[in-house]
């Protein structure tokens, strides 16, 4: 990283940056502890519920149709 910091030339810093990563990468495991479920049963009859990541639903851009 030291030397990739004071290269000026940008082909050898980003040879140097993928072996850095490269490196790092092998040197530590990385294992995801958890991940987020969420499920939803919403009625066919509810408009304006869109699936996002946060699984915010804000009532107010919701609204049963008829």
């Amino acid at each position: 990283m030291h030397k990739a910091a004071n290269t000026l030339d940008i082909e050898d810093r980003e040879a140097l940056m993928q072996d850095a990563e490269r490196k790092a990468l092998d040197d530590y495991a990385v294992l995801p502890i958890y991940y987020y479920v969420s499920r939803n049963l919403v009625n066919p009859k509810l408009s304006g519920w869109k699936n996002n990541i946060e699984d915010t639903h804000r009532s107010r851009w919701v609204s049963f149709s008829e």
